[in-house]
């Protein structure tokens, strides 16, 4: 606990980021390399680096005051709670803290990151990218019939599962020469209607998934809200919907925006807090 330490440190100790690093990327320790090499392999390691521990930890914690307070409900008594990122991640990443003989290994992304296998990955379209997920055997022959390649059916390279991650790549080889000859919705729409997973891969940021996608916007996904200094926008709506308790999402506050209506509260009178403001002990925004 007195060691400096942040989340990649807890997801690096635990491996999660060399995992997600991708299949042959690190060089071997006897390998020279140059400062671009260096650089480059520096990239792809941030990139990589462990998500886990912080949103982890986040779960834990929220689960663990809930049962804190119910235990106080029941006992009349608090208590303080303690865990720890590197548990955290170990709860909840299970699989990969357990190893048994005959355990399959974990399935590594390929080296430029796009997925962990033909069949599940991201391909080039024309203008833009699109993600296949097609783990299973019916999907497989759909797949292969929707492209218009019933070839790849009666290749003995891709005959069986196994046959197919033997020579991974030269399936993903194929499919990225199909993939590349229409645009994202026409795939999404096309192997969606076949029973296939298939989706157009947002490359510009989450943004404009949410600004433009009608999904969004018939699930009341987004909210419009207005602040005195920004005006309208639109903002995520609550993450949550109870069936009796309202919801509801609000504009962020303006800095100290409730510091004078709280201190009111608190029987402090208007100079006290012009007081207060003046002596630069409060301070709030002007809206």
């Amino acid at each position: 606990s007195h060691r400096p330490a942040m989340h990649p440190i807890s997801g690096a100790v635990c491996g999660g980021a060399l995992a997600q690093l991708g299949r042959d990327t690190l060089p071997s320790p006897s390998e020279s390399l140059s400062f671009e090499e260096v650089r480059e392999i520096s990239r792809k390691l941030n990139r990589a680096n462990e998500p886990n521990p912080d949103p982890s930890s986040s779960m834990v914690h929220s689960a663990a005051m809930l049962l804190g307070l119910y235990a106080r409900q029941r006992s009349g008594k608090g208590q303080y709670i303690e865990s720890t990122m590197l548990m955290a991640n170990a709860y909840a990443n299970a699989e990969d803290f357990f190893q048994y003989e005959g355990k399959p290994p974990r399935r590594l992304p390929d080296a430029e990151g796009y997925g962990t296998g033909a069949l599940n990955r991201l391909y080039p379209a024309k203008g833009g990218w699109v993600f296949l997920a097609c783990p299973f055997e019916r999907e497989w022959r759909d797949l292969c019939r929707t492209i218009e390649r019933p070839d790849l059916l009666d290749d003995p390279r891709f005959a069986g599962a196994e046959d197919r991650e033997g020579h991974d790549t030269a399936l993903a080889g194929e499919l990225e020469r199909v993939f590349a000859t229409r645009e994202p919705l026409e795939w999404e729409a096309l192997l969606t209607a076949a029973d296939v997973a298939c989706v157009k891969a947002e490359d510009r940021g989450p943004f404009h998934f949410f600004d433009e996608d009608a999904h969004v916007k018939e699930n009341g996904f987004t909210t419009q809200v207005e602040t005195p200094r920004l005006g309208r926008f639109w903002r995520y709506s609550p993450l949550l919907r109870f069936s009796h308790t309202q919801d509801k999402a609000e504009p962020g506050m303006l800095k100290g925006q409730h510091t004078e209506a709280i201190l009111g509260e608190l029987g402090y009178s208007r100079e006290q807090v012009e007081g207060l403001k003046d002596r630069g002990v409060v301070d709030w925004e002007e809206a």
